[in-house]
Order: C-alpha cells, then structure tokens, then sequence
C-alpha cells in the first residue's frame, strides 16, 4: 500500500520532492463496518482507466493545495458521494476537478489521517449479502397471493368542492398535472389543497386481488436476484469537509499581545487578537494576531503554537488551510519548541517565518523587528 495509517504530509511531500514517491492514484477497499466486499478488482480498474488532469510530476502539495482550493469553491464546501448504478460503486465526482480518479477514496482517507478533511456519516446504505461489490439494489413488490411482481398502487380521492370519491383509476387526473374533475368539471389547480386521499391498497394485475400489504423483496441488479431486508448488510457511507482547527494552541495569549503593542507603538501599527479575515472562498477564518499599517494597510498574520512537545507537519495543516484561502503574503508562526525538518521544509515553502525562543522578550523584540521592516512606517 502506498502509504501507511500514521503517515503525515510532510514525509510523503518529502520522498515526492526527492522523486522517490509517485502522486498516489491506489486501490480502493470498502468496508462495510467489519464485513469486507468479496473483490475491489472494479475499482482498482477504474482508477487505472482514469486519466488524470494533472501530471504525475506534481507533487503531493500541489494536490492537496488544489483539493483545498476546490473545496472552499463550492457553495457547500463538502465532498460527497455519488453511487453509480451502472456499477453498483461508490465515487466522489468531485476527485476529477483535482485530476484524481472518482474512485479514490483511499485519497480522501489520506487527507483525513493528515489533519486536512473530516469524515462525516452521509447516509447508510443496504447491501447484497451475498454480493459485497453491488449497492445499486431497488425494491420489488409482490403480489401475497400469486407472488406476481405486477402490483400497481391504487388511491382513492375526494374532491373537497363537491365530495366526488373514485379509485385513480376512475378519477383520471394524477399529482403532477392540472385536472378537471370528472363529476363537477372544475378545474384541480392544488392537488394537496383540493384532493383528499382517505385510502389506498395495491391490486395484483395478475390475479386482479386487491390487498393493503404488499411483499416487499430488494433487488440485487448486478447479480439479478432478490433478497430479504433482514439477510441485507448495512454499509455506511461518507462525506469529507476541511478540518476545522484552532489556530491558537496557547490559550492565553494576552501578555504576547501586549509585549507587541508597546514594541510597535511607534511604527503607525495597529495589534489585533483573535482577528477574523475573510478568505477567497467567503468563510471566516480566525487569526491569533493580526497586525495592520493604519495607513497602508499592509498586514502581518501570526499564528501562535505554545506546546509541550516539538512541532510536527500536523500544526501547520490548519495553517496551511487558512493561508490558502486568505493569500497572505506575510506569514508568522511563533512557537515555544523546535520543529521537526519535515514540517520546516513545508513551512518555507508557504513562506511561514517561523521564531522559536522559550524567552518571550528575546522573541518578541525579534518578530516586531521583522514586523516593521514588513509593514510598519517609522513616524
């Protein structure tokens, strides 16, 4: 498999900068809660036969740059299912706007384990027992008495005007288009305001029987045979939306905040806490600290993370969300721990400047002397 369950962004970006690891388009294998399907041999060949919009030299960054970039774009920024019938698969449509196979869930689940998408229940779909690789299944009804499938459904209406009953049959006007009734002649404009349904049964076409319970079978349609609801397995299905993070792991910040206001007194500068931009695709995204020229109104954003233990790629994942969409050129991450070399080599790819030092003076006198020479206006 090309990745395993712990892998982060930053390790794989690594061996794809390096040329050692390809843009990963892998095989698929549904889980259906413990059940497993009996074969995933349609999926691993419908991402064979896709054919990507994006090169195989991109790397893995790009790849993700671009899904979070398509994601902010959507009216309703989540990835869901679709189930192609055809098939009895499920894909995700929107993997072909990033150059992806449809197919590729295992891409989805990557970015899930690196801290970039969350998982979400979409629904929960019935399964062939007997054929884990078909969820395009439909209902059948049958007659309880010469076990026909050739039931119709029959209703009987009431014009609430003149108190006109018959069966559908007899009253000759459906739901979905306008009527005259056939005993006063006037014209149905509002099927659920004029007509009332006091009844309704089914009637076998076969053996003409009348009956108010229908047997009721699922229908395998890759496989062509019926099975009972209760054999009938249940598989969940997903839907995938960006990670929502804090990007402040310092709780209270508020000494930082001073320290910065009086080192920036003098350079035109305003210091904001917990400051709210809106980014290209219209979501709000909270900034630890935002600091803006009154005049110019050039700014620098700086993300805090005060930790116990040394800073990995997933830290900067909720970074990365934000900075894609907001298109900030001046980048601040300012920490107490080192940072391992992976998440460094991400980080001055953004652009993040990055300050470690345990002695808050000695780092905030350093971060306001890269402030003003970013955007401050000495008076």
């Amino acid at each position: 498999m090309f990745f395993k369950k712990k892998s982060n962004v930053g390790t794989r970006l690594e061996e794809l900068l390096k040329g050692t690891k390809k843009n990963p388009l892998s095989k698929v294998a549904t889980s259906i809660d413990n059940w497993q399907p009996k074969s995933d041999q349609n999926i691993k060949q419908k991402i064979s036969e896709h054919d990507p919009k994006i090169s195989e030299n991109n790397t893995l960054k790009d790849k993700t740059e671009l899904l979070i970039h398509e994601i902010q774009k959507l009216a309703e920024p989540k990835i869901k299912p679709s189930l192609d019938f055809s098939e009895g698969l499920l894909n995700y449509p929107f993997l072909s706007v990033i150059g992806g196979s449809p197919y590729d869930i295992e891409f989805l689940e990557m970015m899930v384990n690196d801290g970039i998408l969350e998982k979400h229940l979409f629904e929960k779909l019935v399964v062939c027992p007997l054929h884990g690789d078909s969820l395009g299944n439909t209902i059948h009804l049958y007659c309880p008495s010469c076990n026909s499938n050739d039931v119709a459904k029959l209703n009987l209406f009431e014009h609430k005007k003149c108190g006109y009953i018959a069966d559908s049959n007899k009253f000759g006007f459906s739901e979905s288009e306008i009527n005259n009734c056939p005993s006063c002649k006037k014209v149905i404009k509002n099927f659920e305001k004029e007509i009332r349904v006091p009844a309704m049964w089914y009637q076998c076409e076969s053996c003409h029987e009348k009956f108010d319970n229908v047997v009721t079978k699922l229908y395998c349609r890759r496989h062509d045979h019926d099975f009972d609801l209760n054999t009938a397995k249940i598989m969940p299905s997903y839907y995938y939306s960006l990670q929502l993070h804090e990007t402040n792991d310092s709780g209270d910040f508020t000494n930082i905040l001073k320290l910065l206001e009086q080192s920036l007194d003098n350079f035109g500068l305003v210091v904001r806490k917990n400051f709210a931009i809106t980014g290209k695709s219209e979501n709000p995204h909270k900034i630890p600290i935002y600091v803006e020229n009154k005049i110019t109104k050039k700014s620098v954003i700086i993300f805090i993370k005060i930790k116990s233990e040394i800073i990995d790629e997933s830290d900067l994942n909720p970074i990365l969300i934000t900075l894609l969409d907001v298109n900030q050129q001046n980048i601040v991450l300012l920490t107490n721990q080192p940072i391992k070399e992976q998440a460094l080599k991400i980080a001055r790819a953004y652009g993040v400047k990055i300050f470690i030092n345990s002695e808050n003076d000695v780092t905030i006198s350093e971060l306001a002397e890269f402030i003003t020479k970013k955007v401050g206006d000495k008076r």
